[in-house]
């Protein structure tokens, strides 16, 4: 699956407000058309329980010592967003 203008992404589990819910990480070209239309986007594809709750943009990934994406990291990130 494809969405224009974005380059990586990562989907992982955050708790938000003490509840468990799907997140993405993404890094994006300069013409992504935004999270709104990715979001409205994947709701045509996919269950609802797939799509994620939140999304982040990022310039890169954080990378743990062995130099792969640090999904603790993101994880945090989103989680302290408020």
């Amino acid at each position: 699956m494809e969405f224009g203008g974005v380059k990586d992404v990562v989907v992982t589990k955050a708790t938000i407000g003490g509840v468990d819910k799907l997140t993405s990480a993404l890094i994006v070209e300069p013409d992504f058309a935004g999270t709104e239309e990715l979001d409205k986007y994947l709701k045509t594809e996919l269950e609802a329980y797939k799509v994620p709750k939140r999304y982040l943009i990022m310039d890169k990934f954080p990378l743990n010592e062995h130099g792969k994406t640090n999904l603790k990291a993101i994880k945090e990130i989103i989680e302290n967003q408020n």
